[in-house]
């Protein structure tokens, strides 16, 4: 008894349609498949409709005020679209309080308060880079000003 016995159809005799040996008429890269409608334009959320926005700049002074007083949070790493940092900042944060009762705690703290000097430092260079990205993509767009 042959596979083809069990699903109960004989076995093909006949000569084999054009394609890869026993797999059948294959359809090519750009025809769709059977029971499928075909693929035209460009994919979802690109195209004509679609409006872009100029972007606003990145306030100096909300930055500041951000590092001042939630910078150990990471709020002004968020704002300025440095979300590995400031995710990894809130984590140390908040794995640094914890761990206190077991004194490792203040280790963490105290590498964090570093962390956030050392983003005083460089904080007038991140928001120059951030509006100057801001102001390509705006410019790309034609909406500079």
């Amino acid at each position: 008894m042959s596979t083809d016995d069990v699903y109960g159809q004989p076995p093909h005799t006949g000569p084999q349609p054009q394609g890869t040996p026993g797999y059948g008429v294959q359809p090519y890269a750009g025809q769709p498949h059977p029971g499928q409608p075909p693929a035209y334009g460009p994919p979802p959320g690109y195209g004509m409709g679609q409006t872009v926005f100029p972007q606003p700049y990145k306030d100096t002074t909300a930055a500041w005020l951000f590092w001042v007083f939630l910078g150990g949070f990471g709020a002004h790493d968020l704002s300025l679209r440095h979300t590995g940092a400031g995710v990894a900042k809130l984590c140390l944060n908040l794995l640094g309080w914890l761990l206190t009762l077991v004194l490792i705690g203040y280790v963490l703290l105290f590498a964090l308060f570093v962390w956030w000097v050392v983003d005083a430092c460089l904080m007038s260079s991140r928001l120059q880079q951030v509006n100057n990205r801001i102001y390509a993509h705006d410019r790309a767009i034609g909406a500079a000003h």
